[in-house]
């Protein structure tokens, strides 16, 4: 019943992926999840299995994060793609406090994946936002007073000898 159930999967996800002769660097790329640290997912080079593709993840034309696609994805080895090393994970470096959502896009083996982009929106909201920046704006206002007020006892100092 088990091996039934394994090649039905198989024939589905193979009808999905529209396996019919695949043309030479043509990819099939799945994002199954996107967080604050990390976009992961997998991509398999349809006309050459054994190929791992190198995946990228790009800001404003900037590469963020690259890797491999060469983890074993159970999933996709159950599907009958290959091997099922075509897992990946990427960084997104996204800093604890950025105020502005990141828009990424993804790159296999130089090509731009034919996808939505992927945009992660800050953990901070807009209002502990906007405190940061106050907060930062009134720390160079008293680093500015305090080094005035240094200057003045230097020039003091100076003046004294």
């Amino acid at each position: 019943m088990l091996g039934r159930i394994k090649n039905l999967a198989k024939r589905v996800i193979k009808k999905l992926l529209g396996r019919s002769a695949p043309a030479a660097g043509q990819f099939s790329l799945n994002i199954d999840e996107v967080t604050q640290e990390s976009i992961s997912g997998w991509v398999a080079v349809l006309a050459n299995p054994s190929h791992r593709a190198v995946v990228q993840l790009v800001e404003e034309g900037v590469v963020v994060s690259e890797a491999s696609a060469n983890i074993l994805r159970e999933d996709v080895l159950m599907a009958g793609i290959g091997d099922g090393q075509y897992g990946f994970s990427l960084p997104t470096r996204m800093g604890a406090f950025d105020v502005r959502p990141r828009i990424f896009s993804v790159v296999v083996d130089g090509k731009k994946a034919d996808i939505q982009p992927i945009v992660i929106k800050p953990r901070v909201d807009s209002a502990a936002a906007a405190i940061c920046v106050e907060m930062e704006q009134r720390m160079e206002a008293l680093l500015a007073l305090h080094s005035e007020r240094m200057l003045r006892e230097v020039e003091q100092i100076v003046n004294n000898q």
